[in-house]
């Protein structure tokens, strides 16, 4: 703890080998300084890809730390999904409570594109996108994705078209024009999709 001022001052110098060495030379207090060093070790190590590293230093931290435990399994879910190990991403993913609300609505957005993308499991994609917040921006791209797996897979009508709605028509898209553009972009672009292979289940109906 002692040294932390110093590692501080090293890294606002940018001299990130000596900041590196005295928080790897810190011994387990049971302090939240330790913990936190544990932390900022694995994103650094994560930054430069020497992923074992990375992966050591985030599983150290116990649940009993609770804000820095969530955001490590956030940080080995990205890891492993960069690493295209898509099982060990959702387990790491699924360990992140409701309670971390910037956490946890863009963990159930990932793991919604891994069931459906990567593990062909659409019934768990809608159940995790669901799950995102309402106030978050994943949440019109969320709604997107259960409007078209609906779409794709046959499912109820009634569920795509309240997702596309709920997709256009999100209160947050009148503050993030860049958001509305990407959205209205994805769907147009999934209906014209639609339309050239004359598919049977295509639905149009008029959100605006």
């Amino acid at each position: 703890k002692t040294n932390l001022p110093l590692s501080q001052a090293y890294a606002m110098a940018g001299n990130i080998k000596k900041w590196r060495i005295i928080l790897e030379k810190l011994q387990y207090d049971g302090s939240i300084y330790y913990i936190n060093a544990q932390f900022n070790l694995g994103v650094y190590y994560y930054s430069i890809n020497e992923f074992d590293k990375a992966i050591q230093k985030f599983l150290s931290i116990s649940e009993e730390y609770e804000e820095f435990y969530c955001r490590a399994r956030f940080n080995l879910g990205r890891l492993y999904y960069e690493l295209e190990n898509f099982e060990k991403s959702v387990e790491y993913w699924e360990q992140i409570q409701p309670a971390y609300d910037e956490y946890y609505s863009t963990a159930q957005f990932s793991l919604g594109r891994i069931y459906y993308e990567e593990l062909n499991n659409p019934t768990k994609a809608i159940e995790c996108y669901k799950n995102v917040d309402r106030l978050d921006s994943h949440f019109p791209f969320a709604q997107f994705e259960i409007g078209r797996i609906a779409i794709e897979n046959n499912l109820k009508k009634e569920d795509s078209e309240k997702a596309f709605q709920n997709a256009l028509s999100n209160p947050s898209l009148k503050y993030n024009i860049d958001i509305y553009k990407e959205i209205i972009s994805k769907y147009y672009k999934f209906v014209t999709n639609l339309k050239n292979e004359k598919n049977p289940s295509f639905i149009f109906f008029l959100l605006f």
